[in-house]
């Protein structure tokens, strides 16, 4: 599923990430739970730099994929 989305040269990045998205869902979880919302600002902010760098790095994956598409249509034309 990963392979789909992400570059293999990536692999660790992302899944380091979603390591760090799950733990900081976890902790609001665990805030929602004890009703404890005073880190709420900070775990929204993990969150969203977790999402951010997913996002870039699909960017990246399909960046690089119209880069090829855009090579490939290049090379299979014949210029006379």
């Amino acid at each position: 599923m990963l392979k789909e989305h992400y570059l293999l040269e990536d692999y660790a990045t992302v899944l380091d990430t979603v390591e760090n998205l799950f733990n900081s869902t976890m902790k609001a979880v665990n805030m929602a739970e004890n009703a404890e919302f005073s880190t709420k600002n900070d775990v929204l902010a993990e969150m969203n730099h977790s999402l951010e760098t997913l996002m870039s790095l699909n960017r990246k994956k399909i960046d690089r994929e119209v880069d090829e598409q855009a090579w490939t249509y290049v090379g299979s034309k014949t210029y006379v």
